[in-house]
């Protein structure tokens, strides 16, 4: 083997070893700022809210309708230069993982907007009647 060969592998494998760790670590648990139920004052998702608990993503689809999903895994994408990203995993109707992902801020006291909406605030209500709780007898 020459030396010109070595050193090729070397950084074939330094490679290796730096891209297999790109993806985040799952968090342990998920985070206690993104436990709550959220709604929005704007008015196209007035009837829509989310809840975000310990197990279970619950999403409010309007008309008292609503899917709860088992949480896979919770990670928290950070890249230079950029908000960090929040990424629920969770495991959709049909089977196939699927994933949920906004901006944590800490302003008035917190809220969340959507990667693909980051126009429209979410703030934590815990208040908010949503219909999940009449499907469990209320919290």
């Amino acid at each position: 083997m020459t030396i010109r060969n070595l050193g090729a592998r070397s950084v074939l494998l330094l490679l290796l070893v730096l891209t297999a760790g790109c993806e985040e670590p799952a968090l342990e648990e998920v985070p206690t700022d993104l436990i709550g139920r959220w709604t929005t004052t704007d008015s196209r998702y007035a009837d829509r809210a989310f809840e975000i608990t310990p197990e279970r993503f619950y999403l409010g689809q309007g008309d008292d309708l609503f899917v709860a999903y088992p949480i896979l895994r919770i990670r928290i994408i950070r890249r230079k230069n950029q908000a960090p990203i929040h990424s629920v995993e969770y495991r959709d109707e049909s089977g196939d993982e699927s994933l949920f992902q906004f901006y944590v801020s800490e302003e008035e006291g917190g809220t969340i907007r959507f990667t693909n909406q980051r126009e429209m605030v979410w703030r934590r209500d815990p208040g908010a009647s949503v219909p999940w709780d009449k499907m469990q007898g209320g919290r």
